[in-house]
């Protein structure tokens, strides 16, 4: 299967925190009642329109969503991500101490 199908039969078109740390995530699958899966864990099947939606009350790892339909995988990064401003951070540098003779 080539790229531009793939896109075409799984589209995230939202991935987000929202101010209560609800995951949402919403996009469209080539099909109407098609079986779509959030990061192998939620199952949900997509509307008339191929339409689907996920609200789940988790953190994301490594602020990024997977989603599967019929073989096909998308992944998106998700916005108002903590762990995503986390990673940025880094540890203050390490100082060694010598011992002047």
């Amino acid at each position: 299967m080539a790229v531009g199908e793939a896109a075409a039969q799984v589209r995230i078109d939202e991935a987000r925190l929202d101010d209560n740390g609800w995951l949402i995530v919403r996009g469209k699958v080539a099909k109407r009642a098609q079986l779509v899966t959030l990061d192998r864990k939620f199952v949900t099947r997509s509307g008339v329109s191929g339409r689907f939606q996920f609200q789940v009350e988790r953190m994301p790892f490594l602020c990024r969503v997977e989603v599967r339909a019929q073989g096909v995988q998308e992944v998106a990064k998700v916005e108002n991500c903590v762990m995503d401003d986390m990673r940025r951070l880094r540890e203050p540098p390490s100082f060694r101490s010598y011992d002047r003779p």
